[in-house]
């Protein structure tokens, strides 16, 4: 299942630089139909979302020097190129996104409900017009595979926008580049999600190289924990920026900062909590006592006495460290202790991305934990109380 797609920034410029992007989005709020995919069952429906292009009068716009204008057989080797891809699924053969990663190349299994409405041109159907539909080189892209499914997936991942509601930051090491979502699930669990939304040199599955690529398991890492525990992780993340002496803009200006948090406000979210109950600040640093362990190895984070729990009887917790280039580092590890092979690291240099993200979180009312919770915690930090009490 290929539910994301990651749209490239060369893609995303042209878009953007041409105004496509705006049309999209336009046309997006105008459309009767869903990109969100169905099923696809049978080869009809597939062939169907080509067919629909013709009765939509796509067809008739194909300019009359189309080879002249636009390139040798552009068309042709289009068309050619899905009918090859439909006849490889009805004789149930597998085809492949070709991936060029670092040192390495990725072959990633096409899905064909979600991966042909974007590469057949179905998805770029729903929001532009037939007379602009061909036109890939007035967009700045270098073919027809390119245009058609950028803005095919440009268009499928702003259809769904509205269902990922957490907050989002892009970080980059080196060559690689991350995107983090801090969110919670649909029953207000805590969620972060980090992405390599890196731009490799990517071949889709008729073999054009183009600028997008579907969202893939090996790329996606998570941190699934229980609710509430917001409170604790902040206490976590204080925790980090003291020992590591990060220099936080946010805490350096922190009455800045929390006089337009509590301006804003919260959102009540699905859970109704403003923060009303019993909390104790001095409680949340008693949790996260004692010094995070620093690790370069993953066995040694056994011993971190640091831990955000797991929803679920059979549920285990995230073991949470430093690691040796000062990241955090959360570590799933089951009931008996044993720990995960995967580890979800955030960079130093992305605090005050994730502190931000733990307030813009119980802002939108997403978790369970409310913004009052989180501001008595700091209003608490920054106190002569906090002093007295870690002498």
């Amino acid at each position: 299942m290929h539910y994301n797609f990651i749209v490239y920034p060369e893609a995303i410029k042209k878009l953007k630089e041409t105004k496509l992007d705006e049309k999209i989005e336009k046309a997006l709020r105008n459309k009767k139909v869903s990109l969100i995919p169905g099923r696809i069952y049978d080869p009809a429906d597939a062939i169907w979302m080509v067919d629909s292009l013709k009765e939509n009068g796509f067809f008739k716009t194909i300019p009359f020097n189309f080879v002249q204008n636009f390139g040798e057989d552009v068309y042709q080797d289009w068309h050619q190129g899905l009918m090859k891809l439909l006849n490889k699924y009805i004789n149930e053969q597998d085809s492949y996104w070709e991936i060029k990663k670092l040192g390495r190349t990725q072959w990633e299994q096409m899905s064909i409900e979600e991966d042909f409405p974007v590469i057949s041109g179905y998805n770029a159907s729903v929001v532009l017009d037939p007379e602009i539909f061909w036109q890939f080189k007035n967009f700045g892209f270098k073919s027809l595979s390119d245009f058609l499914g950028s803005v095919g997936a440009f268009a499928r991942m702003k259809d769904k926008c509205y269902l990922d509601k957490g907050y989002r930051w892009q970080s980059h090491s080196g060559e690689q580049v991350s995107e983090f979502e801090l969110g919670a699930s649909e029953h207000g669990d805590f969620r972060l999600k980090k992405v390599d939304i890196t731009p490799y040199k990517t071949f889709d599955p008729t073999g054009n190289l183009v600028s997008f690529r579907p969202e893939t398991r090996e790329e996606v890492q998570y941190v699934s924990a229980s609710h509430s525990v917001e409170s604790s992780l902040l206490t976590i993340l204080l925790k980090w920026a003291n020992q590591e002496k990060i220099p936080s803009e946010i805490l350096k200006n922190y009455p800045d900062f929390i006089s337009q948090v509590r301006e804003q406000g919260q959102i009540c979210g699905n859970f109704g909590d403003f923060g009303y109950g019993s909390l104790s600040p001095q409680m949340q640093f008693t949790y996260a006592s004692g010094p995070l362990v620093k690790s370069s190895t993953l066995p040694n984070l056994r011993i971190v006495p640091h831990n955000l729990p797991c929803y679920g009887g059979d549920a285990g917790e995230y073991a949470i460290g430093i690691g040796q280039d000062r990241e955090l580092v959360f570590v799933y590890q089951d009931k008996s202790g044993k720990l995960s092979n995967e580890e979800v690291s955030v960079p130093v240099n992305d605090f005050d991305n994730f502190f931000t993200g733990l307030f813009y979180q119980a802002q939108r009312g997403l978790g369970r934990t409310s913004v009052k919770n989180l501001t008595d915690i700091m209003d608490y930090y920054f106190s002569e109380e906090f002093k007295e009490d870690n002498k």
